[in-house]
């Protein structure tokens, strides 16, 4: 793991816009050039190889690679932070309204005892949405094949 920042975008040799296929296109061939196996004995292209596969799991990761990009980035710092529960930032026990569970980031409820809830039997209704042109032009349409069919079933069978 990483304890240094380093410019992920330079060791691979892009530029900060690059798209993630020319992400994958640099990482591909810079690993294939300092790979360990095509590279036996050669310790800085050992070093080499796993700065660009750290390079690459950063920048092809669009979370991580928003992080770096906005304040540089050091795994060791992030994933401590990711690894402990959220810290409240104001007094949440004395503001039911904007507190929240430390674990998952949810909103608390204010007394689960009287939360009020739908019973799973009992589902809100279904309400009817309004029927754009387009719904209308083929409902139309369908009443006029079928009003076809019925009369040429009338003229041949009635």
């Amino acid at each position: 793991m990483p304890t240094a920042k380093k410019d992920y975008y330079a060791i691979l040799g892009v530029s900060r816009k690059a798209s993630l296929k020319e992400i994958r296109h640099a990482y591909r061939k810079l690993a294939r050039k300092y790979h360990p196996d095509l590279n036996p004995g050669d310790k800085s292209s050992v070093e080499k190889f796993k700065q660009v596969q750290e390079a690459y799991e950063v920048l092809s990761d669009p979370e991580q690679r928003r992080m770096y990009d906005q304040r540089g980035f050091n795994i060791e710092e992030v994933s401590s932070a990711q690894s402990d529960p959220v810290k409240p930032t104001r007094d949440d026990e004395h503001d039911p309204l904007h507190a929240t569970d430390t674990q998952t980031r949810r909103p608390k409820r204010a007394d689960p005892e009287f939360d009020i809830q739908t019973p799973p039997d009992q589902h809100e209704p279904i309400r009817p949405r309004a029927l754009s042109n387009l719904d209308l032009i083929i409902i139309c349409g369908i009443m006029a094949v079928l009003v076809f069919i019925l009369v040429l079933y009338e003229r041949y069978h009635g």
